[in-house]
């Protein structure tokens, strides 16, 4: 009778909390923390957290000192979650959880409503006031890596998600006339040593720059390079990107903290964007963004991908009757290095490849005409484990013209002379740059 109880009182304390926000002010009671024996942890490291509705929640706050970044924004009154861009779970804290100091599902304290709103990589969140701060569920942050609570050892856990991207640039895309295939299909599979390779299944042609992480994708379309009047604007390709950019979507220029997509957005977008993880739908939310000469059309994922060996990310857009002819398509086999490297090579004006035998690469060095700013020097690796690196956008900021290329002491570092306009552009000055050819991070020397 107890145990019957102490569960209605545990519903209606649940219950508690959904009331007309109409109706609440700040500080308004809103239902009753619950103790609780679960423990949550972050990459294996213990942090504070409370039983709300039966849901384990943490305070946002916290998170700072276990890889997230949380920021306030006073005047909005608004607060955003979003990962690090570098976890180090040796630094977090040393927290010990006490134990319940009463009945495992009775009420501890109270939770009070607050006018605070809360983001977590864009997408808004409930949060909730508990003594003074904010709380969010812990499933919430589900987007960032792992969620699992294993009720043998009463444990929630967290685990930031290994960081993975893969990409194609624009001279991946060869200009066809026309656009002949109407449905772009690419797919993101590992190769033999894990790595993950972005390859196409189909091509419509034209400029593009795709762009595949963890989080989502990115692609951005440059129409400049062709004419007014090709037959290319007539393809259900380029169809469905416009559809894409103007039914209304969130564009991160108008308002850059969130862009969640409403139930009618998502059955819009899905007619002309469609990704799949191994046959399974995969959701998100689509909004716009917009750079020199080009638009993108960003898909953020519902929750983290990682990719097992074996595992297929189709990405597919079009529209109905493409999805249909493109159905039967068999999944691309990965282009070997080889076969990466004269792709590349079809697409510059004159190119230079240099073999760094020990680290297992190629670097190719050539230019690429049909930019806003005219013909453009390019840097790129062709790794012979799979998959290639664009190196162009980290040069930008320091390069006009390359001159030359070399490998010192250590082959992961590529050392780039060349020559940067100076401040009247009048002339071109000397820079030297260090490039990781890994990472693409730049030194300047």
């Amino acid at each position: 009778m107890k145990r019957i109880i102490l569960t209605l009182l545990t519903l209606l304390l649940a219950l508690s909390l959904i009331q007309p926000v109409c109706s609440l002010k700040i500080g308004d009671v809103v239902g009753q923390v619950l103790y609780t024996d679960i423990v949550a942890k972050i990459d294996g490291h213990p942090i504070r957290a409370y039983n709300v509705a039966n849901h384990m929640c943490v305070v946002a706050e916290d998170l700072r000192a276990y890889g997230f970044d949380v920021v306030w924004y006073a005047d909005e009154r608004m607060l955003t979650v979003a990962p690090s861009k570098t976890v180090n779970p040796a630094s977090f804290p040393a927290y010990v959880p006490e134990p319940p100091k009463g009945q495992i599902g009775a009420p501890a304290f109270p939770i009070l409503y607050t006018d605070i709103v809360t983001y977590v990589e864009g997408r808004e969140v409930e949060s909730y006031n508990i003594d003074g701060q904010t709380v969010i569920y812990f499933q919430d942050l589900r987007k960032s890596g792992v969620v699992h609570y294993d009720n043998a050892v009463r444990i929630t856990s967290f685990t930031h998600a290994d960081p993975w991207s893969v990409s194609l640039s624009k001279t991946d895309f060869p200009r066809i006339a026309g656009g002949t295939p109407s449905v772009l299909a690419a797919v993101v599979r590992t190769n033999e040593v894990g790595k993950p390779v972005l390859t196409l299944a189909s091509d419509p042609g034209g400029q593009y720059e795709l762009h595949v992480s963890e989080r989502g994708l990115r692609l951005a379309h440059y129409t400049y390079g062709i004419p007014e009047g090709d037959p290319y604007y007539e393809t259900n390709f380029y169809k469905s990107f416009l559809a894409l950019t103007t039914m209304g979507l969130p564009d991160v220029d108008a308002n850059y903290l969130h862009y969640d997509n409403t139930d009618e957005q998502k059955a819009a977008v899905s007619a002309y964007l469609r990704v799949t993880l191994n046959g399974d739908p995969v959701k998100g939310d689509c909004f716009l963004s917009w750079g020199n000469g080009h638009a993108d059309v960003n898909f953020n994922f519902d929750k983290m991908i990682g990719l097992n060996a074996g595992d297929f990310l189709r990405i597919e857009i079009g529209t109905e009757d493409a999805f249909a002819a493109a159905a039967g398509q068999p999944v691309p086999a990965n282009r070997t290095p080889e076969e990466e490297l004269n792709a590349l090579r079809q697409r510059f004006l004159f190119h230079e490849a240099e073999t760094v035998e020990n680290e297992l690469c190629y670097v190719l060095r050539g230019e690429f005409r049909g930019t806003t700013i005219g013909n453009q020097d390019t840097l790129d690796v062709v790794y012979k484990a799979g998959g290639t690196k664009d190196l162009t956008h980290s040069l930008y900021p320091y390069f006009q013209v390359i001159d030359r290329i070399e490998f010192g002491a250590d082959p992961k570092i590529m050392i780039v002379t060349g020559r940067i306009l100076s401040a009247d552009k009048q002339t071109l000055l000397p820079s030297i740059l260090e490039v990781n050819i890994y990472t693409g991070e730049t030194v300047k020397k």
